[in-house]
């Protein structure tokens, strides 16, 4: 790792923070607000880390911080710990600086600054009998290990590498190499990319900073991860993908969102290109060196190709996209990955009908992964082609999903979450102390409390919990849902006769002709069969699906709200998951109204952006009248400034839990809503919808700024 991405210290969510000379030298230590969870056995914290390191396959779980000291008048010591994503640990300088500032302001909570002279023993009350230990831990997905940076205070540091393998040395200090500091910098940046906004993997007491704060620091984070490119498919990948490659990872994924959020489109191809594409033998002397099977695929093409073609796409440059496409294509006819993005930017461009030759040929390229089957069946759905549809959908391949890297919180630990300086708007922060920090995978039914719990309908509870899906399922059924609510439940019923009657006969023409457009079957029939969606057709039944919208106009009239805000909450998803988007709206929008709830939010937020920018979403569902043009209900429904204020608040909600960075968001904030207007403009907006709300301003305000900082990068 370079001196000079290691040298960048960025310390957020301290309050006027100062720069930050040597730790060493005379400085002001801020304001900090962190978390603290109070070990209820010292030391358990980094005692269950280690031991669950060997379990660690993916992208590993979040940095751990832990601080012990004596205490004098129990006689003993005590360990308190928070988590951390978004950290620079290109070296041990921004550690260090934020172990110190952690542990001063750990014995200054009244809110005061305090200075630190070069004895730091003095403020923080620690002997050489009784040290006060820092230790902070962060996960290397690549060479699978975690680093480990621990302070004394009074006393030194000392920086140790912990291999999973128990079989393998612990390396320490001088043995650890630039090649594991820079493995680690990339991990971390995968995990603040993906888990930051992942509602699944959230953990009480999380702090998420920013890791890219400035130009420089952003372009020293893209360098870093195309420089471990070669070694993404150690990282892990996404429950659609069969399993990780050098082409489809968890580098890949947060290398796009990160070029994404800072416009850094150019430098990055420019970078990839020189290392990768251009000059292939200088890479095969120094990158490839331990690696020579990542040289280039079978067939001759770069295997960064497609990552290259994704980012023109991303940046509009559609005309180098499609020659690089086209290039690609011709060089390998097989290629089944070019052959999906072809057919992904054809349905974009309104042309199923050329779409579904590519998608067919990723099939036949690469008849085991779910994306190319997903593709080509939404193609058939486009294309009115139901019968199709279904028989392709009951033989999509389906993968278990995988184990995530996941530490759970222990219950019986003390938590001290202390409300932040900036973010609060104070509808949403008393929602949010209501409802508590999410975490360990929690549903919207197990933030409640047991009473709200058992006044919800039976059924809307069956229906939730019967439909909560993941990876490979959680498409299907999606898929199912979209055909369902094109043709109807009872012509599905039809359909599904006709063709599983016909299916035998169908596999066999299949076999005889080489032809692989159905795959293997593994319970597609039962899909169709199983209880949730059984449980739909009661749902819809009952009526709530077909006079959700009425009842929810009623009722807004009459201001007497009949449900609870948990049960609209639960009708608008099971409404979604049916897609009968206008009654979900309706739902969804009434139970965040009703008292804010990140669940319903962020699905509204999800269906603004498709309606906004998804040909594909609209393709999918062009039988519904509300997606044609001056349609009075889509106009209401998705109305801009509702959804940029529930942007906002979701922000707020998330301040409130340490959430300073949340990449997804930030994408939102700068396509929906910035690049149509100005900066401006929504500073402007937001100002006004909030204005008894000044303490969301500057959380809002540097989300924005950070935006503007990116724009017309190269």
């Amino acid at each position: 790792m370079s001196e000079s991405i290691k040298s960048s210290i960025s310390i957020p969510y301290i309050n006027n923070t100062p720069s930050y000379p040597n730790i060493a030298s005379n400085i002001e230590i801020p304001d900090l607000i962190v978390p603290h969870i109070l070990e209820s056995e010292f030391g358990e914290s980094l005692d269950i880390r280690t031991r669950f390191l060997p379990n660690f396959k993916d992208v590993g779980p979040v940095d751990l911080v832990h601080i012990s000291k004596h205490q004098k008048s129990l006689a003993k010591d005590i360990g308190q710990y928070h988590y951390v994503i978004g950290l620079d640990v290109s070296s041990t300088d921004a550690v260090i600086a934020y172990l110190l500032i952690v542990q001063m302001n750990s014995e200054n909570l009244n809110g005061s600054s305090t200075t630190l002279n070069n004895s730091a023993s003095h403020m923080i009350k620690a002997t050489n009998k009784h040290p006060k230990i820092a230790t902070y831990c962060s996960w290397n997905c690549f060479s699978k290990g975690d680093l480990r940076i621990r302070a004394e205070f009074p006393g030194s540091i000392t920086v140790s590498f912990v291999f999973a393998d128990s079989n393998k040395i612990s390396l320490t200090d001088g043995n650890i190499t630039d090649e594991i500091w820079l493995e680690t910098y990339v991990s971390s940046l995968i995990r603040s990319m993906l888990i930051s906004d992942d509602l699944n993997r959230q953990l009480p007491g999380m702090c998420k900073f920013n890791p890219v704060q400035s130009r420089f620091t952003a372009r020293a984070a893209v360098r870093a991860m195309i420089e471990l490119l070669p070694k993404g498919n150690l990282t892990g990948c996404k429950d659609t993908v069969l399993a990780p490659t050098i082409q489809q990872n968890h580098l890949i994924d947060s290398l796009l969102k990160l070029v994404q959020l800072t416009n850094l489109y150019d430098f990055a191809i420019q970078y990839i290109e020189e290392l990768y594409i251009n000059n292939k033998k200088d890479i095969n002397n120094h990158v490839y060196e331990k690696q020579p099977q990542f040289v280039q695929l079978p067939n001759g093409n770069s295997p960064f190709l497609l990552i290259v073609i994704k980012m023109l796409l991303l940046s509009d440059n559609e005309i180098e996209a499609v020659k690089r496409m086209y290039e690609g294509i011709k060089n390998d006819p097989r290629d089944a990955l070019l052959l999906l993005e072809q057919a992904k930017y054809l349905i974009e461009k309104d042309r199923p009908d050329l779409a579904i030759i590519s998608a067919k040929k990723a099939v036949d390229a690469a008849p085991t992964e779910y994306e190319c089957w997903k593709t080509l069946v939404e193609i058939h759905l486009i294309l009115n082609n139901f019968e199709q549809s279904l028989s392709i959908l009951n033989s999509l391949p389906m993968y278990s999903p995988r184990p995530r890297d996941y530490l759970r919180f222990n219950a019986r630990d003390e938590l001290n979450l202390k409300q932040p300086f900036e973010g609060c708007i104070d509808e949403i922060w008393e929602a949010a102390e209501y409802y508590g920090p999410i975490y360990g995978n929690a549903t919207p039914i197990d933030i409640v409390s047991p009473a709200e719990r058992a006044a919800v309908d039976p059924l809307l509870l069956k229906i939730f919990n019967s439909t909560r899906l993941s990876g490979t399922f959680q498409s299907a059924y999606d898929l199912l849902a979209n055909l369902t609510r094109s043709i109807g439940w009872d012509n599905l019923l039809k359909l599904r006769s006709n063709v599983f009657v016909m299916e035998d006969e169908i596999k066999d023409t299949i076999n005889s002709n080489g032809n692989n457009e159905v795959g293997e079957t593994e319970d597609g029939d039962n899909l169709i069969d199983s209880n949730h969606i059984s449980n739909m057709d009661k749902f819809k039944k009952k009526g709530y699906v077909k006079d959700v919208v009425l009842m929810w106009e009623s009722e807004r009239a009459s201001n007497v709200i009949k449900h609870s805000a948990l049960e609209w909450l639960l009708i608008g998803l099971a409404s979604i998951r049916c897609h009968h988007f206008e009654s979900g709206i309706a739902a969804l929008k009434t139970s965040v109204n009703a008292k804010f709830n990140p669940f319903g939010a962020l699905k509204l937020l999800e269906l603004y952006d498709f309606f906004k920018n998804s040909f594909k979403f609209k393709a999918l569902h062009q039988n519904i009248n509300y997606f044609k043009k001056g349609d009075f209900f889509f106009q209401k429904m998705m109305d801009d400034i509702f959804f940029l204020k529930l942007l906002i608040k979701y922000i707020s909600w998330n301040s409130r839990w340490y959430g300073e960075f949340l990449p997804d968001l930030l994408i939102y904030l700068k396509k929906n809503f910035i690049e149509p207007n100005s900066c401006l403009y929504v500073k402007s907006v937001i100002a006004g919808e909030f204005s008894n709300s000044e303490r969301v301003f500057s959380v809002t305000d540097r989300n924005i700024d950070f935006i503007e900082l990116f724009e017309n990068q190269g």
